[in-house]
């Protein structure tokens, strides 16, 4: 469950809600996520920040979850600088603690160069940063093209987007008709000593 998406329900409910982001911003993955993400994510956190009921706490992280729904969590301090520690009693807690991108299982798979495609979009979308200059797609789902289409954009080129679904099952979506797609592949293996040099799809 997104933490503002609870946050936003227990609100509607009546409760007073205490709402804890490690980021500085709301919004978790759908801050760099593809952009039919947005108007969502614009539309929670616009709900959260107009609700008196709901206090937000960015750049704060739970050190410790106690008997009784004792948390202590260390976060910026509102004027002076610093951190500050709270000490926060509630009625009920949600942990909305998110979800970790599950990575492909193939040979090498942990040389230099190979990221899961969220780190990929956290350096674009976050830091304006290009995660290199040439880059195999590999995916399960059509995230996976959105990720081919950000890479594009930010002028890298992509050599092939490799599909385990079959073609029958999924459509290739809108990216140059120039890009190899080889449908129904898989990594099997990466080469390479100090960074990626070349992948095989099976």
């Amino acid at each position: 469950m997104r933490p503002t998406s609870a946050a936003r329900a227990a609100a509607e409910r009546g409760l007073r809600v205490l709402l804890l982001d490690e980021n500085p911003t709301l919004g978790g993955h759908l801050r760099f996520g593809p952009d039919h993400h947005r108007p969502v994510l614009e539309g929670l956190v616009e709900a959260i920040q107009s609700d008196d009921r709901v206090t937000v706490l960015t750049d704060t992280v739970v050190l410790g979850a106690f008997e009784e729904n004792w948390l202590a969590a260390v976060g910026r301090a509102t004027a002076g600088g610093g951190e500050r520690l709270s000490k926060i009693r509630a009625a009920s807690v949600v942990y909305a603690t998110g979800a970790i991108e599950q990575p492909l299982l193939f040979g090498n798979n942990d040389l230099p160069g190979i990221l899961l495609s969220s780190a990929a979009q956290r350096l674009l979308r976050l830091y304006g940063v290009a995660p290199g200059t040439r880059a195999v797609v590999v995916t399960a789902n059509d995230d996976g093209w959105a990720v081919a289409a950000d890479l594009l954009a930010a002028g890298m080129a992509v050599a092939a987007v490799a599909d385990l679904r079959s073609q029958s099952v999924a459509q290739r979506p809108s990216l140059p008709n120039n890009i190899p797609v080889l449908w129904g592949h898989a990594p099997l293996r990466a080469d390479g000593r100090k960074r990626l040099r070349a992948l095989t799809c099976l």
